[in-house]
C-alpha cells in the first residue's frame, strides 16, 4: 500500500483522536450524533490502518503495536457491547493508535 496514504490516515487519526479528547474534557462540546460519528470514523480508520500495516510491514515492532491495537479494540468493543459504557481497554487502544500514528508520521521515511 502506498506509504503516503498510510501517513494521511495517520494524520486523520491524530486529528480525530484530538477532537474526541477535547470533547471528553469539555473544551469543545459536540452533540451526541457528531461524537458518535467521530468515534465510528476513528474506529474504521484505526482498523484500516492496523490491518494495512500488519499485511504490508516487515518490521516486528510495527506489527506488534498494530496487533496490540487490533486486539485491544476487539476486546474493548466486546466489553462495550456487554456493559454499554466505554472502558479503559478502548482508551489504551486509542493511546497506542496515537503513539503509532505519530511514530508513522515523524520517524518513517516515505518510499
Amino acid at each position: 500500500m502506498n506509504k503516503m496514504i498510510l501517513k494521511t490516515v495517520s494524520l486523520c487519526l491524530v486529528i480525530l483522536i484530538l477532537l474526541l479528547v477535547l470533547d471528553y474534557f469539555k473544551i469543545i462540546t459536540f452533540t451526541k450524533v457528531i461524537r458518535e460519528i467521530l468515534s465510528l470514523l476513528t474506529l474504521i480508520l484505526t482498523v484500516f490502518s492496523s490491518t494495512a500495516v500488519i499485511c504490508t510491514s516487515k518490521s516486528g515492532l510495527n506489527k506488534f503495536l498494530n496487533y496490540i491495537i487490533l486486539s485491544s479494540i476487539t476486546l474493548g468493543l466486546v466489553i462495550y457491547i456487554i456493559n454499554g459504557e466505554l472502558n479503559n481497554i478502548l482508551y489504551v487502544s486509542l493511546l497506542f493508535t496515537t503513539i503509532y500514528a505519530l511514530m508513522d508520521m515523524l520517524f518513517k521515511r516515505p518510499a
